[in-house]
């Protein structure tokens, strides 16, 4: 069960990730998945893997019944996805008003054998990656 001091980053290294124009793309490289969280969702993961506590996030939520269950219905999502993990620490500092507007995620498995091929070991010798050895 997590508690209102629960605070979370993302799973680096075995996640990457990166924003552009607004959207966040984020590989998982253990499953082989990749997500992509829309511009309107993109605040709010970028508030929830900030590093501070969940009552930390909650207090400076200004948008009208964000309660404590909606939040961490949906950290322990992203911590079932293996995106995200709990921090150590929560930070202390000031958390900066933000809004809930929506979120989702959306999960891709097309390229799933390719991101779990170890480019190394388990490649073509002769084509390289990502060809697979026959």
């Amino acid at each position: 069960m997590l508690t209102n001091e629960a605070a979370f980053e993302v799973d680096e290294p075995s996640v990457i990730h990166e924003e552009a124009d607004g959207e966040i793309v984020l590989v998982e490289l253990r499953g082989g998945l990749y997500y992509r969280i829309g511009e309107k969702s993109s605040p709010v993961f970028r508030t929830l893997v900030s590093g501070h506590s969940l009552a930390a996030l909650k207090s400076a939520c200004v948008t009208e019944g964000v309660d404590d269950a909606r939040l961490r219905a949906l950290a322990i999502d992203l911590l079932d996805r293996h995106l995200i993990r709990l921090k150590a620490e929560p930070l202390m500092s000031e958390v900066s008003p933000w809004e809930f507007r929506e979120f989702t995620v959306e999960e891709f498995g097309d390229l799933q054998e390719i991101l779990k091929l170890d480019p190394i070991h388990e490649s073509d010798p002769d084509s390289g990656w990502p060809n697979p050895r026959a």
